[in-house]
């Protein structure tokens, strides 16, 4: 599995992360969005899901979002 930090623009409210959350499960994502911070972790099998697909996502979802690390969780 691996890690993504990322940084997500465009959030008001909570539903605005649950938001997120919801359509990134939607493709095999588990996610954490901060609203407050601005910030999200996602863990996702790279076989499944690519780094694109969760940035597109999120876009699609109606916010931006680029990210900060990256890494292979053990």
């Amino acid at each position: 599995m691996d890690t993504l930090t990322l940084s997500i623009s465009g959030m008001h409210c909570a539903s605005c992360s649950k938001l997120i959350t919801m359509d990134l499960e939607d493709i095999g994502v588990t996610a954490s969005i901060d609203r407050d911070t601005g910030k999200g972790k996602v863990t996702f099998d790279p076989q499944k899901v690519s780094q694109d697909q969760i940035l597109d996502q999120i876009k699609k979802s109606g916010y931006q979002a680029s990210v900060i690390t990256g890494g292979t969780a053990q």
